[in-house]
């Protein structure tokens, strides 16, 4: 049975009980039983392969849910289309260690300001969830977590132009493929056609690490990113849907 995961260091953060679960609809019962057996407050759900059924599922949990986001999926086989580095965008990399993880830290705080939690705002959820407090959990997680020590494993990046950090990214490395967690770009360096040049050299990156396969996620709302992943040959394969269960706001009627 899917597991759903209590998070210890959002709910110390947020004042609530925070749960996450990530993966494909499961029963529903199991989903209520988990809910009441961890006391959650919230709960984050990305629902992967999702059909019309899923608002029937999450009404069947008997606990109000909003809609966050829906988040489009890109594919890349890199045997299949091998990623060329582009000669003149003068970026590079500068791979996070544990002695970075503060200039780190401030450049995901700083990069992070997209709707932190989703596109699709809810009052209720920005009183319990402020922005502030979003940012700060996001850039400690990857500060910390994505460190470089292993591969296959989590492994961040400064993005530097001619030696000047202008962003970050973030990868998790699984056998044969990885994943783009993040890219963010400071405010003063978008708009300026660099996201093309970023994501071809941490597609060329993760090609030379070994990992076959290349996925990333852009949100449905956000053309340019899509039109950026399509440019750089990936494809589009499937869209998630990420929701928030709310158990607090139903016992609280």
């Amino acid at each position: 049975m899917p597991q759903i995961t209590f998070s210890e260091k959002e709910s110390e953060l947020f004042n609530v009980r925070f749960g996450r679960y990530e993966g494909p609809v499961f029963s529903a019962a199991d989903l209520a039983a988990q809910i009441n057996a961890l006391q959650l407050d919230f709960l984050r759900l990305k629902i992967s392969g999702a059909d019309e059924g899923l608002i029937e599922w999450l009404n069947d949990a008997q606990h109000p849910w909003h809609l966050l986001d829906i988040h489009r999926y890109y594919w890349l086989d890199t045997q299949l289309t091998p990623v060329v580095l582009k000669n003149n965008s003068q970026l590079t990399l500068i791979q996070n260690t544990t002695d970075k993880a503060s200039t780190m830290y401030q450049i995901v705080y700083d990069t992070f300001s997209e709707m932190p939690m989703g596109f699709f705002k809810h009052h209720l959820i920005d009183q319990y969830f402020p922005v502030e407090l979003q940012r700060k959990n996001v850039a400690q997680y990857i500060s910390t977590h994505y460190t470089g020590r292993s591969n296959p494993g989590k492994q961040s990046w400064l993005i530097a132009q001619n030696g000047l950090v202008i962003g970050c990214g973030a990868t998790n490395f699984l056998p044969n493929e990885a994943y783009t967690v993040y890219i963010g770009l400071l405010p003063e360096h978008r708009k300026k056609s660099l996201y093309d040049d970023v994501i071809n050299l941490m597609q060329h990156t993760i090609q030379q690490n070994g990992a076959r396969y290349i996925t990333g996620s852009a949100r449905l709302h956000n053309l340019s990113s899509q039109a950026v992943f399509e440019r750089q040959h990936e494809r589009y394969t499937r869209h998630d849907y990420v929701v928030m269960l709310m158990p607090m706001l139903s016992m609280s009627k």
